[in-house]
C-alpha cells in the first residue's frame, strides 16, 4: 500500500469501482443504497469477518443495476473520500449494502435480495490528487 507524506496536502480523493452483477425487480428504478466505510483501525493478515476494525461512514449512494436481463454489463460506482484518506498511513475501505436482511417480505423472508451486488476487486482504485503542503 502506498503511503503519502505528511508534507502533502490532499486536494481530492475518489474511490472508484466497477459493479459486475446485481439485479433489481424493476430495473428502471434506482438501485438500492450502498455505503462506503473507512476503517478506523489496523488491517492486517489476521483480519476476519469477526474481528474487523471499527469503521466510519464515508458516503451513501444508489448502486447501479447490472444483470443479464435488459441491463447487462459493468457499471461504474465512485465515492468521494477526500476527508477519509490517511495522509501518513494506509487507508482501508469497505463497501456494504445499506439495507441487507432488513426488508423481509413473502417472496424474500431473509431480506432485500436485490440489495446484493458483486464488485470487481481488480477494477477498484483509490485516486488521490495532492500537492506539497505549504
Amino acid at each position: 500500500m502506498a503511503r503519502l507524506s505528511p508534507r502533502l496536502a490532499i486536494l481530492a480523493a475518489t474511490l472508484v469501482g466497477e459493479l459486475r452483477h446485481g439485479g433489481h425487480a424493476q430495473p428502471e428504478l434506482p438501485g438500492p443504497l450502498h455505503q462506503l466505510f473507512a476503517a478506523s483501525g489496523p488491517v492486517g493478515s489476521g483480519l476476519t469477518w469477526a474481528n474487523q476494525p471499527a469503521a466510519r461512514l464515508v458516503g451513501t449512494q444508489s448502486a447501479p443495476v447490472a444483470y443479464a436481463g435488459g441491463c447487462p454489463g459493468s457499471k461504474p460506482l465512485s465515492f468521494s473520500v477526500t476527508g477519509a484518506v490517511n495522509p501518513i498511513g494506509a487507508s482501508a475501505y469497505s463497501l456494504r449494502a445499506a439495507v441487507e436482511g432488513d426488508l423481509a417480505d413473502e417472496e424474500d423472508p431473509q431480506g432485500d435480495r436485490f440489495a446484493r451486488r458483486k464488485y470487481d476487486p481488480a477494477q477498484t482504485r483509490l485516486i488521490v490528487i495532492f500537492e506539497p503542503a505549504a
